[in-house]
């Protein structure tokens, strides 16, 4: 998959973000940022379902998984400290896109 550009990855602009947050849910994730690399991703509302992906500073993809239950944990130990962005993709089909801080 190839971005068109960076505003994929990294979306963290006021443009968008809060429309498709109130659609698809209250989204969080904890502790943020994560001395260990484990993050607990909590979907509260009607939208406890979906897909997620997790990219590194260049775009790489270096995580994948399935949004099953309202908390799921996001392993990112083996990963070198560094920022990150996290994608879902949720049953409404809008990304809502979180930055993650590993140190």
């Amino acid at each position: 998959m190839f971005c068109t550009s960076t505003t994929d990855l990294f979306p963290f602009g006021p443009v968008g973000v809060s429309d498709a947050l109130e659609a698809d849910g209250n989204i969080s994730v904890f502790p943020n940022p994560s001395a260990s690399g484990a993050f607990t991703l909590r979907v509260e509302g009607r939208r406890a379902a979906g897909r997620y992906q997790i990219f590194d500073a260049v775009g790489r993809c270096v995580a994948t998984g399935t949004i099953a239950h309202p908390d799921t944990v996001l392993d990112l130990r083996a990963q070198a400290a560094g920022v990150y962005a996290l994608r879902l993709t949720t049953p409404t089909g809008r990304p809502v896109t979180r930055r993650l801080v590993r140190w």
